[in-house]
């Protein structure tokens, strides 16, 4: 049986009115009758003002972004921080350089900070990269990093070549990664995301590539000048060797020009070294440009914090810290050793690592240590690496009766992907 609905009612008229018992009562709303539960019913939840009396259960796991989560996907803030595959993501650690201008290496690849690398190519310009810090300065309301990383030029390049190029890049360790199971059946998706200022609109690249660069995939990434929040997610790679051990497991590249050598079709995987797209704009094309960084997390599904909680997952500094110190570390080792002419003729010593190396690092002094053998004086170096990567050693064997060192200085251990 149907019902006789008002031809012209008002918003908020009830039909049947008063309710009859068998028959639902209806609402209308300006543009559809609803259906209005009598009172106790609870077999309806409202769409707003309404509280709900017992659990609500899922009939699944979520599929898209913006699909309702159960429990076990809503992990706090803490825990998405531990599981961010990113090394100095905040850009709060710089080891070798500290604050200085860096000088990027043309057409080379240049260490610039802790986790990160400059690369860039071009034949009137030279790149630098800063550390910066904002100060009291917000990136949007609400959100504050105290370090951004800056990479500009210092010419305009108005054309770029076919082999030109510039990127920020983070090398992962295949430790990190290798959760994602990438070359197998079971390869899951990555979700970055990260704050970025360009000098201009236009389109950044983001992409990653394998230890070989025979695997690539990219993205366009629109932006505007000034601060905002970005998220891109790459579907998990089935094919391809993907390093899962101490070597480069992921590439993960923000390219801001490059030429028609490094481009290929966005969205898909390529089997070839490719990290930008026809569409990538070149923000070099005035003198001093720079693009800014900061907030960079790295995160296996594809889900990522909001603007807001960006901030708040990023790993305590001292953490982070002992993070970045498994790939280059720096001490000082004040040292004063002189043995008495009583007939000892060799002297060691041992420099223990604050982290373990994730291969045998490269040793390096920046003092004048010197070190004493019989009569010799020899500038100061070391001596072999500890088995597991957890310490150095030196030595000196003198040819008469006494050997030691004197001197305090600086000491480097360098093992960056």
């Amino acid at each position: 049986m149907g019902i006789n609905f008002p031809a012209t009612p008002a918003v908020g008229e009830l039909h049947p009115n008063p309710a009859q018992a068998g028959i639902p009562q209806y609402k209308w709303d300006g543009a559809t009758w609803v259906t209005v539960a009598a009172a106790g019913d609870t077999g309806y939840v409202k769409r707003t003002g309404d509280i709900m009396s017992g659990l609500l259960t899922l009939s699944g796991n979520p599929v898209g972004a913006l699909d309702a989560v159960p429990k076990q996907y809503a992990a706090p803030l803490d825990a998405l921080a531990y599981s961010g595959m990113q090394i100095n993501g905040g850009v709060e650690i710089s080891q070798q350089h500290g604050g200085n201008t860096i000088a990027v290496t043309n057409y080379a690849s240049t260490p610039v900070m802790d986790g990160w690398r400059a690369a860039a190519g071009h034949a009137s310009a030279t790149f630098t990269v800063n550390l910066l810090d904002t100060g009291t300065a917000t990136l949007a309301s609400g959100v504050y990093f105290p370090r951004v990383l800056g990479f500009g030029a210092t010419a305009a390049m108005p054309s770029v070549g076919a082999a030109d190029f510039a990127y920020l890049v983070q090398p992962i360790e295949g430790y990190r990664t290798s959760r994602l199971g990438w070359g197998t059946a079971a390869a899951r998706p990555l979700t970055i995301a990260f704050w970025v200022s360009p000098p201009v609109s236009g389109t950044l690249a983001v992409a990653v590539q394998n230890k070989t660069n025979s695997r690539s995939y990219i993205v366009d990434v629109p932006v505007v000048a000034g601060w905002q929040y970005k998220t891109v997610t790459i579907p998990g790679e089935t094919s391809g060797a993907w390093e899962k051990g101490s070597e480069t497991g992921i590439s993960l590249y923000f390219s801001s020009m490059a030429g028609s050598n490094y481009r290929a079709a966005a969205n898909t995987w390529h089997a070839t070294n490719v990290f930008t797209t026809a569409a990538t704009t070149n923000f070099f094309t005035a003198q001093g440009n720079t693009i800014f960084i900061t907030g960079v997390v790295v995160l296996p599904g594809i889900y990522a914090p909001t603007a807001e909680q960006s901030p708040l997952i990023m790993r305590p500094y001292n953490q982070e810290l002992v993070t970045c110190q498994r790939y280059y570390e720096k001490g000082v080792e004040p040292l004063l050793y002189r043995n008495s002419p009583l007939g000892v003729t060799a002297a060691y010593d041992e420099v223990r690592f604050v982290a373990t190396k994730r291969a045998a690092p490269t040793i390096s002094i920046t003092a004048t240590w010197e070190y004493y053998s019989g009569a010799t004086n020899t500038p100061w170096a070391p001596t072999g690496i500890g088995p597991y990567f957890d310490k150095f050693t030196f030595n000196c064997i003198g040819a008469t009766n006494w050997c030691g060192w004197t001197g305090a200085g600086t000491w480097a251990a360098d093992a960056r992907l």
